[in-house]
């Protein structure tokens, strides 16, 4: 399972990497145009937020088998 995480973290990394090198900056943040790359920059966000709470979760519960 931890495998699946992994290529998922992955995956939101480069997502997160492309959206933020296909928004117009010069537009502005919150023009029309980058509409699109910030529903994928907070979509990566939440995404890596969720993974790092698995591996936490993970970590913690090798802990309490101990």
């Amino acid at each position: 399972m931890k495998t699946y995480i992994y290529i998922a973290t992955i995956v939101l990394l480069v997502g997160l990497g492309y959206n933020l090198y296909v928004m117009d900056y010069r537009a502005g943040f919150f023009a029309e145009n980058n509409v699109h790359s910030l529903i994928g920059i907070g979509a990566a966000v939440c995404g890596l937020i969720l993974a790092s709470v698995y591996f936490s979760f993970f970590r913690l519960q090798a802990n309490l088998k101990k």
